[in-house]
């Protein structure tokens, strides 16, 4: 450490425990509590007349200057000659202001000269260190004191309104005397006190209002929010209807657009197959089930048919899933062929559109079994058919079980 360096000062701690430092700061605020409620409590002023005739102003136990005693308060009061007053100083321990009271009286009556009925008396009291209160109590007697105010002041004695009566403690202070014109003074001040409080109390509520009108209004704007949001609703609620109604729609749309995807259109099969079938091959039954297509049919050579499609790029999974047959006399095979198909739905308005710009005819063919075969095919294609029947006996075939009634195919 160098000799320029000063050293820091240590604090020493509070010797006192924590109850006591506590207890010492609530004692110091209950003192400055009653400072300023004896302040805002003390009332008009007062004009007190001295014995050797001079006058002071006094507002509580603060003497106020001379221009204040110049203007004359309503309130009177007259000194009582110190040798009309026995003082005495007692301590009492810090009590309340009507504890205070009581105890003092107790003690102005046990140690009073002067007869109950002619005794006067009062008090002042202040705290001092300790946890005690100073008591000044004056003694007088009211024979003394009328007998005083007539010689003196005979016109308050004889006004309609009665002055107060005070003694001065050692320190100068005013003590007021009671049973005299203090109870006048007390009401007015009195009723003092309640418009302070009232206008604290109005003072207090501006306040407050101001501080949450700013909520309120935020209040009110949140409510004219909901009530309008609610309006608006309340008129768009049709909207909404049609809305959900329409996305309703939409997931329908998109089920049935999954569901068409995984089929593969009739008249697109139907279209196609007369295409790739050779003019010696016709349906009588064609199952269509998603991509899975079943064709049961009469051609010359099954085989040969079944190789023909198995080569086709779109036609895939080719199997014959039952023998294939001929009737005696018959001159072409009966087969049932099996396969998957991919599915183009993009292609499938425009197959039904070129399938429905083919002429079409509507043939009844008789069948072995006495029913009647509906055959739908292009207009060429029946002509064919017609003009072979014409020179060779139909063969005999039985549908398949669960086949559709038409025929896809050449002449025979």
């Amino acid at each position: 450490m160098t000799m320029s360096e000063t050293p820091p000062i240590p604090i020493p701690p509070d010797p006192r425990p924590r109850n006591a430092r506590f207890a010492s700061w609530l004692a110091g605020l209950s003192a400055q509590g009653r400072s300023l409620r004896s302040r805002t409590s003390s009332g008009e002023p007062v004009r007190l007349l001295h014995p050797d005739g001079s006058e002071s102003v006094w507002r509580g136990s603060v003497r106020l200057d001379e221009e204040s005693a110049a203007k004359k308060p309503k309130f009177v009061a007259i000194q009582v000659p110190d040798d009309l007053v026995l003082m005495r100083s007692l301590l009492l321990p810090r009590l309340s202001d009507s504890h205070g009271a009581e105890a003092v009286q107790l003690e102005a009556r046990s140690n009073s000269p002067f007869p109950p009925a002619d005794l006067a008396w009062g008090w002042l009291g202040r705290d001092i260190d300790g946890g005690q209160k100073q008591v000044d109590l004056a003694l007088a007697s009211r024979r003394h004191i009328a007998t005083f105010l007539q010689e003196r002041w005979p016109e308050l004695a004889s006004a309609p309104k009665q002055p107060e009566a005070w003694a001065l403690s050692a320190q100068g202070l005013p003590i007021v005397l009671q049973g005299y014109g203090e109870v006048h003074r007390l009401h007015d001040a009195s009723i003092e006190r309640r418009w302070n409080w009232a206008l604290a109390a109005v003072v207090l509520a501006l306040a407050t209002t101001a501080a949450i009108t700013p909520t309120i209004q935020l209040r009110l704007r949140a409510l004219e929010a909901g009530d309008a949001f609610e309006a608006v609703l309340r008129r768009v609620a049709p909207m909404v209807r049609k809305r959900d109604e329409l996305a309703t729609l939409n997931d329908k749309a998109r089920a049935l657009d999954t569901i068409a995807a995984e089929r593969v259109d009739p008249a697109g099969v139907m279209e196609y197959l007369t295409q790739v079938l050779p003019d010696d091959t016709y349906l009588y039954s064609l199952d269509v089930q998603r991509t899975k297509i079943t064709a049961s049919g009469h051609t010359v050579d099954a085989s040969l048919l079944l190789q023909k499609l198995s080569l086709d790029p779109r036609l895939k999974n080719v199997k014959a899933p039952m023998a294939v047959t001929r009737l005696p006399g018959a001159t072409k095979e009966a087969f049932v062929i099996e396969f998957t198909m991919e599915p183009k739905p993009v292609l499938a308005n425009s197959a039904a559109a070129a399938l429905a710009a083919v002429p079409l005819a509507t043939v009844a063919v008789p069948a072995a079994t006495g029913a009647t075969i509906v055959v739908v095919a292009p207009v060429a294609a029946v002509a064919a058919a017609s003009a072979s029947a014409a020179s060779k006996p139909p063969a005999p075939a039985k549908p398949a079980p669960g086949s559709s009634p038409f025929v896809i195919g050449g002449s025979r």
